[in-house]
C-alpha cells in the first residue's frame, strides 16, 4: 500500500481504512518525531505528540479537509500539538546527547558501514547549526518542504526562511564531510 499517494491514502482513511492510516503513520512517524523533539525535548512526550496527531486524524477522518501539501499539514499539526503539550506540561529540555543516542536506534543494523559513517558526519555538521536554522534546513533539504510551507509551519516570514537557508548553506559549505 506504500505506493499510494497521500491524497489517495486520505481518501481511504475517510472510508474507514485503517491500513491506509498505518501506511501514513509508517511514512511520517519518525520524521515527525524528530521535528516534535525540537520543541518538547523529551522522547516520551515526542512519541505521545506524534501519536496524538495521527489519533486526531483518525477520529476526525469524516470531517477532515486538507488543502495544499499534506506533509506541510502534518508538520503544522505536530508543531501545534507539541506547543499544546508544552503549555500543559512545561517540560524541561533534554540534552542533545540523548537525541543522538535515541535516533541511532532507528537505523537498521544491515545498513552499510560507509553509508552510516557519511550519514553521521552529515548529521554532526547539521547539528553545528543554530537550533532554528537547523530546523529550517532539515524541513527544506531533508523533508522537501518549500520555503513558503516552512514559513507557514514555523509562523515566520518567507524572508526569514530564505536568510536562514543561505546562512546554513554557507556554514555547511565551509566544512568537508569527506576525508581528503
Amino acid at each position: 500500500m506504500d505506493t499510494f499517494s497521500d491524497k489517495t491514502l486520505l481518501k481511504q482513511i475517510k472510508e474507514n481504512n485503517q491500513e491506509a492510516l498505518e501506511t501514513l503513520f509508517e511514512k511520517y512517524y519518525y520524521n515527525l518525531c524528530d521535528f516534535a523533539f525540537q520543541f518538547v525535548r523529551s522522547f516520551d512526550l515526542t512519541e505521545e505528540v506524534v501519536s496524538d496527531v495521527f489519533l486526531k486524524i483518525w477520529k476526525n477522518r469524516q470531517d477532515l479537509v486538507i488543502t495544499g501539501n499534506f506533509k506541510a499539514y502534518m508538520y503544522t499539526a505536530t508543531r501545534n500539538q507539541a506547543l499544546n503539550y508544552l503549555q500543559k506540561e512545561k517540560r524541561e529540555w533534554a540534552s542533545l546527547d540523548e537525541l543522538k543516542e535515541e535516533s541511532s536506534k532507528r537505523y537498521r543494523p544491515d545498513e552499510e558501514l560507509m553509508f552510516r559513517e557519511l550519514e553521521n558526519r552529515i548529521e554532526i555538521l547539521i547539528n553545528t547549526l543554530p537550533p532554528r536554522r537547523k530546523i529550517i534546513f532539515k524541513l527544506s533539504r531533508i523533508e522537501g518542504l518549500t520555503y513558503q510551507e516552512i514559513a507557514d509551519v514555523l509562523s515566520i516570514s518567507i524572508h526569514t526562511v530564505q536568510n536562514q537557508m543561505v546562512s546554513a548553506v554557507k556554514q555547511l559549505a565551509s566544512y568537508s564531510i569527506v576525508d581528503k
